[in-house]
């Protein structure tokens, strides 16, 4: 579960890279690549936070 994040990020920034090069598509497509990004930054984020919290107990 914890590398679902990652995969589906990863998805997203495929998906962008294929709309954005190969179709040459603007405007919303680029929601995918902010919304990868979230996840990633969330991910990181979260994971610092837990690992914090084990080294304290």
């Amino acid at each position: 579960m914890k590398n679902l994040l990652y995969i589906i990020s990863g998805l997203f920034f495929v998906i962008w890279g294929i709309l954005f090069w190969g179709l040459h598509a603007k405007g919303p497509v680029h929601l995918l690549l902010a919304i990868a990004t979230v996840i990633i930054l969330i991910r990181l984020i979260f994971n610092k936070q837990l690992s914090n919290k084990r080294l304290q107990n």
